[in-house]
């Protein structure tokens, strides 16, 4: 079991964009701004890569497909593989759109936004068979209309499946030994980490919410489905 409790570097940066230009990480990650409509996202030695795979991942990109809220693939994820030696060194290869800026919720009304649009896109994911499993800030990102758009997809899994590594934000029982296996339930519990990890002052009725994200007993969190029904999202004044 690989435990990773580094907070991971994200890929994004604050506006303006470098277009045209790679940044690159220590995790062998990086991101290209191609142009104004996409950015083309590497992962070398994707070999070695614990997280996903690309067939999972081939699998979620096209799901996210029908989710508004979610970035798309500009071209399906692909691994290419090169001889390096005796060695095959795999790098994988997916491009999305939109360009997106990262910004955290303002006030408690975009907040309230952010987390409807997230569950949205949770909705669906989850009702195909798989998980997101890292639901961080910087992996929920602004595009140029002001929605929030729930990208960075190579953490996602298949359902009701025991990961073969655990991060320190994910949900209490995925610390138990033996790990068991990750439930939507868990992807609900990062969610409501998103309210805490804000930066906005909650009211009574989103913290309210944000308690019964966070449930310690995984089986008495909603599912996204039902927390789409909550009061405190019924009082959104316009419809997403």
């Amino acid at each position: 079991m690989f435990k990773c409790f580094l907070a991971a570097e994200t890929l994004l940066p604050e506006v303006p964009f470098p277009f045209l230009k790679t940044i690159n990480r220590k995790s062998g990650a990086s991101i290209t701004f191609v142009s104004s409509d996409h950015i083309q996202k590497k992962i070398k030695n994707f070999e070695d890569y614990i997280y996903s795979d690309i067939e999972t991942l081939q699998e979620v990109y096209e799901i996210i497909k029908t989710c508004e809220y979610a970035v798309k693939a500009f071209t399906m994820p692909e691994v290419l593989e090169k001889k390096r030696g005796k060695k095959i060194i795999k790098t994988y290869v997916v491009d999305i759109a939109p360009v997106c800026f990262r910004q955290r919720p303002k006030d408690i009304q975009e907040l309230k936004t952010a987390i409807y649009q997230v569950l949205k896109v949770l909705e669906i994911v989850h009702n195909s068979g798989y998980v997101h499993r890292d639901l961080r800030w910087e992996n929920i990102w602004k595009d140029s209309y002001g929605r929030f758009i729930v990208g960075d997809w190579e953490h996602a899994g298949r359902l009701d499946k025991i990961p073969n590594f655990v991060i320190q934000w994910w949900a209490p029982e995925l610390h138990n030994v033996p790990t068991p296996p990750y439930t939507d339930k868990a992807d609900i519990y990062l969610v409501g980490n998103l309210l805490n990890t804000a930066g906005v002052l909650l009211s009574n009725e989103a913290a309210t919410f944000r308690s019964l994200l966070m449930k310690n007993d995984p089986d008495e969190r909603p599912s996204a489905v039902n927390a789409l029904q909550h009061q405190w999202l019924n009082e959104l004044n316009f419809k997403c």
